[in-house]
């Protein structure tokens, strides 16, 4: 049972894996786009390619490449004053009694949600949203 569970962190969170082993076409575009790129960690997510990293010293952005260097998915970390208004709202009213410690924007297939992590006295929740502010998925930690 304890393997089946190794197995399955390894799945979604990918091995590390050295800048060496990344290939070529990939290294090339994110060095490419991302030349003042700092605190850089590789990671293999099945055929995928994943880098973390701090971009402008101060948000953390994650990249996934496909085997040909083409980006397929974006996890920046952003101010909550650049959330869409409709979200902005919802996050003022609905979970004004929490205070915010995270908003990440997700980019994958042309579309863009928005994961945001609340925290209370009492508890950790975080909540998707579409950019409408329709809460797509809700779970608490």
């Amino acid at each position: 049972m304890f393997a089946i569970l190794i197995a399955a962190a390894n799945y979604g969170f990918g091995q590390e894996i050295p800048e060496s082993d990344v290939p070529s076409l990939v290294l090339n575009e994110f060095k490419k786009e991302y030349p003042n790129a700092t605190d850089i960690e590789w990671k293999q997510v099945e055929d995928l390619f994943k880098v973390e990293f701090d971009k402008n010293k101060k948000y953390e952005l994650e990249v996934w490449y496909d085997e040909t260097g083409n980006p397929v998915k974006y996890e920046e970390e952003i101010p909550q004053n650049q959330l869409p208004e409709k979200v902005l709202s919802k996050v003022n009213g609905e979970f004004k009694d929490y205070k915010v410690k995270e908003v990440e924007m997700i980019t994958e297939n042309n579309s863009v949600i928005y994961e945001i992590e609340f925290r209370s006295k009492s508890e950790k929740i975080e909540v998707t949203f579409n950019p409408e502010g329709e809460i797509l998925k809700r779970s608490n930690n």
